[in-house]
């Protein structure tokens, strides 16, 4: 009987250990934006956990998506996701995301590719962003605003999905 309480137990064990394996313990977005003055236009690269993204589209959107075989089809439930979940505003008017590329890393990361026109005098830029976050309530979502050099950062977690970043009028 001793034996087979040992083997019951390390099963249990080993069980558990995969598991445990599927889930990972902490849930970062990282979005850099980067205001080009010259062009009018503010450059953006989400940075999101594949399967995280993945496992989010089919509970919301209820389609299964592979990442790594993704088509024109898959990628616009992707644009149309994150264009719902991330959404930016310019002196009070919301601009249009355009997607222009992503890219899958070696590690699971996910990173996607977005442009938008942004108005001649931009004073401040409102962000929402819930990427992921109805899903996984200990989301961080960071987001660093690159304009004139200097860099301003906010993070967005559960039930604070909004902030203003003020520009500098230069």
């Amino acid at each position: 009987m001793g034996k087979l309480k040992v083997i019951s137990f390390i099963t249990v064990l080993l069980m558990g250990l995969v598991f445990c394996s599927f889930e990972h313990d902490y849930y970062v977005s990282i979005t850099n934006l980067n205001i080009k003055k010259e062009t009018k236009q503010l450059q953006v690269e989400i940075k999101l956990d594949a399967e995280d993204l993945e496992g989010v589209i089919q509970e919301e959107k209820g389609k299964k998506i592979v990442l790594e075989k993704a088509g024109e089809a898959e990628l616009k439930v992707i644009n149309l996701y994150l264009t719902n979940h991330f959404v930016v505003f310019a002196n009070g008017g919301k601009l249009k995301l355009e997607f222009i590329g992503k890219e899958l890393t070696p590690d699971g990361s996910f990173w996607c590719y977005l442009t938008a026109d942004l108005p001649a005098i931009t004073q401040s830029i409102k962000i929402k962003n819930d990427i992921l976050l109805p899903t996984f309530i200990q989301q961080h979502n960071i987001v660093n605003l690159k304009s004139n050099g200097k860099v301003q950062s906010h993070t967005f977690i559960h039930k604070h999905t909004t902030h203003t970043f003020k520009l500098d009028a230069k």
